[in-house]
Formats: structure tokens, sequence, C-alpha cells
């Protein structure tokens, strides 16, 4: 596939838009992510260089990206509660949910707030926790909620994912699976409780924090504190 791709670059000549969606561009063996940009839920290979790519901020082409995902991409029952994703399913769309990170991330840095505001509540809005439960993206999402003015629903995702992440690594912790899955919840306690932080909510913080010390300790030792 590698090959592949460096023949179409090489041969394409720019004549059309080449696309990739965010799993295959981290599957090849040659790093194209300093080449691409965001058209929504697809990344465009372009013979251009992102300056930022280092600090980890996508290169969005906000015009489009935000005509694609709010007007033509169709979310269809991604919002009803009673239709059952799996968990490969869930995977796809923790990948729609980061574009729309990205997106609303490059709006703030442009200064429209009300523009990144409308991304992030459509984003909550066709993809809610009741159908599709928060993931680590949505820890993501809660400091652009404060940056953009929505602080309830910042806090309100907050004790949701809070709440839920401790429950669910005391759970591994006690089943002794010290995997994947703990260590996801354990990243969201770090996230969330920084973000809070940051935002001047000290006393939710305070109490994300100690949940989130008491099971990273355990993470790092393996379950082998001693008494």
């Amino acid at each position: 596939k590698d090959l592949a791709m460096l023949d179409v670059l090489a041969t394409s000549n720019w004549e059309r838009p080449l696309y990739v969606n965010n799993t295959s561009l981290s599957q090849f063996n040659v790093d194209l992510s300093r080449y691409v940009v965001q058209e929504g839920n697809a990344y465009r290979i372009l013979p251009i260089y992102n300056p930022r790519q280092f600090n980890q901020s996508e290169l969005v082409n906000t015009k489009v990206s935000y005509e694609n995902m709010l007007k033509k991409f169709q979310f269809r029952n991604l919002d009803n509660p009673n239709v059952y994703y799996n968990q490969d399913y869930r995977n796809f769309v923790l990948n729609h949910r980061s574009s729309f990170n990205s997106l609303a991330e490059a709006l703030i840095q442009q200064g429209d707030l009300e523009k990144a505001r409308e991304v992030l509540l459509f984003a909550l809005t066709k993809m809610p926790d009741a159908s599709i439960p928060y993931d680590y993206t949505n820890a993501q999402t809660v400091s652009m909620l404060f940056e953009v003015g929505e602080k309830e629903k910042a806090l309100e995702i907050s004790n949701v994912m809070s709440k839920r992440a401790d429950e669910l690594a005391t759970y591994y912790i006690e089943k002794r699976d010290f995997g994947r899955e703990l260590q996801v919840n354990v990243v969201i306690l770090g996230e969330l409780q920084r973000v809070l932080y940051q935002y001047g909510e000290a006393e939710l913080a305070k109490k994300i924090e100690e949940n989130y010390e008491k099971h990273a300790a355990v993470l790092q030792t393996g379950g082998n504190r001693s008494n």
C-alpha cells in the first residue's frame, strides 16, 4: 500500500484530488500527516507542508470542513439511543468527534467563537452520550466549550465523564485488567482535571484529581502497591 500511494503521488500531477480517511492515514508507513489538510471527515493530500504539525495542531480548511460536516454529511441514527452500535462502529464515531474538535479548534484560533460554538453543539446533538457514550475525544471538547462560553455544558460533560471513568477504572482494577481500557479512563480523568483547573473550576477539578491520582498510581505499579 505504501508503494501504491507513492506511485499515485509521483504520477498524478495533482490533476484530481487525493483523499484518505483518518484510519488509512495512520496505517501508512510513509508519514503523510505533514502534507494533509482536513476537509471534513477526510484528509486531502496536497503538496504543502503543515508548519504546525509538530505541536499536534491539524491544518484545517475551515470553510470546506464546515460545509461538508454541518451541511452535507449525514449522521443518520447516531442520535437514536434505540440503535445498537458495536465497538468497531463506535470507533468511527470517535473519528467523527475528533474531526469536529479539530474544526472547532481551528475556528477558535481564527477568532470565530460563534461558529466554533455552533460546531461543538452540532456534534453533541448529532452524537449524544445517550446513544454513543462519550469517549476521550469529548474530554478534549470540554476545554473548547469553556472557550466558546458554554460553561454549563462543559461542566455537565465533565461530571458525566468523570463519574463513569472513575467507575470503569475501579472495575478494571478490581478485575486486575491493566490494559488499554483502564489506561483510557485514567487519561480521561487526567485531561478533565487539567482542563477544569485551567478554567477555574477548582472544586470539581480537585475531586477528579483525587480519583485520577488513585487510579494512576495503581496503573503505574500494575497493582503491586505496598501497604
